[in-house]
C-alpha cells in the first residue's frame, strides 16, 4: 500500500487540477483507498491471527489507535485535495486549524482527566475524521461537490498515473532511510537521533527558499511549454529581425 498510495495520490490531483468531474474524482480515490486499507487491515489480521504482534495489550491499542489515525487521515486528504487543486485556500485553512485545535485540545482534556499513553494516541484519530467531515461538508453545502460512482475509465486513468510509482516509490523509500540505519547501527541511537534532527534541519532549511506553485499553475505552464526542438518564437524573430534592420542602417 505504501508503493500504490502516492501514486494515486498524486493522480487525484492531476485530474482535480485538470478541471475534470470533482465528484467521479472523488469517487474513484475513495475506492482506492477502501480497497488499499481494507487490503492492509486484512492482512495485520492475518498475520495477528497466526502469531501476535505484540505481547502486551496496551502497546496493541496504541498501534490500532495510530493506525485508525492513519487511515482516517488519508480519507481526509482524498477530499482536502480538492481545495488545493481549486485553489481554495480559506476554507482549506480553517478546516486544517480546527480539526488541529480540537485535536489539541482533546490531548489537553486527556492529560487533566486521565493521563495515558492509550488515550493521548486516540485523539490522534480526531484530526482526521474532523478534516474528512468537516472537508466533505464544506464541498457538499459551499461548492455542491459530492461523491459520485467511479467507472471503469477513471480507474484505467488514476491506475496508468500510479503504476510506475510501484517502482520508484519504493526506491525513495529506501534512499530516504538507509542512512539513518546505517548511523544506528554504526553510531548508535543517540548519534542516530542527532543525525535526525540535523537532517531534518537541513530539509526545512533547503526547501525554505522554494516558492510554492499552484496545481493549476503548474499544469498550466506544462501545457504552455515550447517543444524543446521547435519552431523558434515569433518574439524572438521580432527582435533579431529588428537587431538586423538597425545593423544595416
Amino acid at each position: 500500500m505504501a508503493a500504490l498510495l502516492p501514486g494515486f495520490t498524486q493522480a487525484h490531483l492531476k485530474r482535480l487540477a485538470e478541471g475534470r468531474d470533482p465528484g467521479r474524482c472523488l469517487g474513484t480515490m475513495a475506492t482506492v483507498q477502501l480497497a488499499l486499507h481494507g487490503a492492509l487491515v486484512a492482512a495485520l489480521a492475518a498475520v495477528w491471527t497466526v502469531q501476535g504482534l505484540f505481547r502486551s495489550a496496551e502497546l496493541a491499542l496504541v498501534f490500532l489507535f495510530m493506525l485508525a489515525a492513519q487511515i482516517a487521515t488519508n480519507f481526509a486528504d482524498i477530499f482536502l485535495k480538492v481545495f488545493i487543486a481549486r485553489e481554495w485556500t480559506v476554507p482549506y485553512s480553517a478546516i486544517l486549524l480546527a480539526a488541529r485545535a480540537a485535536r489539541l485540545l482533546s490531548v489537553v482534556l486527556v492529560l487533566l482527566w486521565a493521563p495515558s499513553v492509550t488515550l493521548v494516541a486516540a485523539t490522534f484519530s480526531v484530526e482526521g475524521v474532523l478534516s474528512a467531515l468537516g472537508a466533505a461538508l464544506v464541498l457538499a453545502i459551499r461548492y455542491d461537490i459530492s461523491l459520485h460512482a467511479p467507472t471503469r475509465e477513471s480507474f484505467r486513468e488514476y491506475w496508468t498515473f500510479a503504476r510506475p510509482f510501484l517502482v520508484t516509490t519504493p526506491l525513495a523509500l529506501f534512499q530516504d532511510s538507509i542512512d539513518r540505519v546505517l548511523v544506528g547501527r554504526w553510531a548508535g541511537l543517540a548519534a542516530a537521533g542527532y543525525y535526525q534532527v540535523a537532517r531534518a534541519l537541513w530539509e526545512a532549511l533547503s526547501s525554505g527558499g522554494r516558492r510554492p506553485r499552484s496545481p493549476r499553475v503548474l499544469l498550466r505552464r506544462s501545457r504552455q511549454a515550447p517543444l524543446p526542438h521547435g519552431p523558434p518564437r515569433p518574439g524572438l524573430l521580432g527582435l533579431r529581425r529588428s537587431g538586423d534592420r538597425a545593423g544595416l542602417r
